[in-house]
């Protein structure tokens, strides 16, 4: 489960530098899609290791990529009932520009087999607007 949860807090956490490459490919490696929706659209985004927190993750059906501030999410293994809460915000301001995203997700961990939720919220840049 620590890793599922490491993995998923790096990529959603996600916020990096506001020049983030607007030409890049979908995600084909990322482990498992995640829907989160922003202002009313719901983007399919995959997630990539990263260093940090606040690693962007990209749309997969475009080449979008979702910039996080701030994340607000707990995870769960519904197979164990474990459950963890992680909350993070880089620095005291946000981008004008952000929106509001919410992530409800359940699925199965590969690697354990078991049933895992993601629910939260998280302020994001979504690059380049639509």
């Amino acid at each position: 489960m620590k890793r599922w949860l490491a993995c998923t807090a790096l990529a959603v956490g996600l916020t990096g530098a506001l020049t983030v490459p607007a030409a890049a490919d979908p995600p084909s490696s990322a482990e498992f899609p995640v829907p989160i929706t922003c202002d009313g659209t719901t983007y399919v985004v995959g997630f990539l290791p990263g260093q940090g927190d606040f690693t962007p993750a990209l749309v997969t059906t475009s080449n979008q990529v979702v910039v996080p501030f701030s994340f607000d999410l707990t995870f769960t293994d519904l197979t164990t009932g474990e459950s963890e809460t992680d909350t993070a915000q880089k620095g005291p301001e946000t981008n004008p520009n952000a929106v509001n995203c919410t992530i409800d997700f359940t699925s199965i961990d590969p690697e354990t087999g078991h049933e895992f939720n993601i629910a939260g919220t998280v302020t994001a840049l979504i690059t380049p607007p639509r």
